[in-house]
């Protein structure tokens, strides 16, 4: 009896155990070795590499300097300003992508204007410049454009006929020749660059006051002021702390950068205009003067005023 209620609870133990196994299908591998669906993946997996979409190249991270790119410069009508496209060169893989800057306002891009108005052939330009980010968008603040020409030889000026004299010969050959041949190096080298006017041949703009114009290229450290957004443009501007009665500092239009999506942020949070301590580089444009933050700090509020 005892050995019969032993055998019989061998057999119900190994019958539970086998439903159990059939149950759970997922602890048990898979032909081959592998593991059976819903197993978590081992962890040492190799990652899965997505092709980049060429239409789309990657963003340039802010800060990044472009030196002497080759490239063309136009207006597109779509976006409302003046764009840069880079050529892309096999040999060399940090230009593998062709990508197109947003140009944004500033002395350089003036005399640029300038120069294509004045008729000047050049198609290709070679570009320097520094990038930022805004929206998901590089822009690219210039620093120098040189337009570029296909180098074109004058036509050839024809030989001087030996005198049949033979006792007479030509006084000062020497002169003229060299002079012959700085007048063809500089016909090249004008078609090889073209020609930049300087700042003083842009035409000053009707109904501006250049004297409240700070230079281009002045940088502001620390400057205590507000930002407030312009209802007709919907930009955000700089206005100067007040430093007296006779103060004349312009207001600033902020050009498109990460710091400035920062300042917009803060400004969306803020009931009041968002006061700042700011520093970064004035460029102008057309009579008009911008600011490119580098860095900036919200103003500390004084302790004796309670909101």
């Amino acid at each position: 009896m005892l050995c019969s209620l032993l055998t019989l609870g061998i057999l119900v133990q190994a019958a539970t155990s086998g439903n159990d196994s059939a149950a759970d299908p997922a602890q048990s591998p898979g032909p081959g070795g592998e593991a059976a669906a819903g197993q978590e993946a081992p962890s040492d997996a190799a990652p899965v590499r997505r092709p980049l979409n060429p239409d789309r190249p990657p963003l340039l991270r802010e800060g990044t300097l472009i030196s002497r790119a080759l490239g063309t410069v136009v207006f597109d009508e779509d976006l409302g300003c003046w764009t840069f496209t880079n050529e892309v060169s096999i040999d060399r893989k940090s230009q593998g992508f062709q990508r197109t800057f947003c140009l944004m306002p500033s002395r350089v891009l003036e005399e640029f204007i300038a120069h294509r108005r004045s008729g000047h052939p050049a198609s290709r330009f070679e570009f320097s410049g520094t990038v930022t980010i805004y929206d998901g968008t590089n822009f690219l603040l210039p620093s120098v454009i040189t337009p570029l020409a296909p180098m074109v030889d004058p036509d050839p000026e024809p030989r001087p006929t030996p005198p049949t004299d033979q006792t007479s010969s030509p006084d000062n050959t020497l002169s003229s020749g060299t002079e012959r041949i700085a007048d063809r190096l500089e016909l090249r080298l004008r078609d090889r660059v073209g020609y930049l006017p300087m700042s003083l041949d842009l035409p000053e703009v009707e109904g501006v006051d250049h004297s409240r114009l700070v230079a281009d290229g002045t940088r502001i450290q620390n400057r205590p002021g507000t930002i407030i957004r312009d209802q007709n443009s919907g930009t955000w501007r700089f206005i100067f702390g007040a430093q007296g009665a006779g103060s004349r500092d312009p207001s600033l239009e902020l050009l498109p950068c990460l710091q400035l999506q920062a300042i917009e942020n803060l400004a969306m949070r803020s009931e009041l205009s968002p006061r700042i301590h700011a520093s970064g580089e004035i460029t102008t444009f057309n009579g008009r003067n911008f600011l490119m933050l580098s860095r900036w700090v919200p103003a500390t509020r004084p302790s004796n005023l309670v909101r």
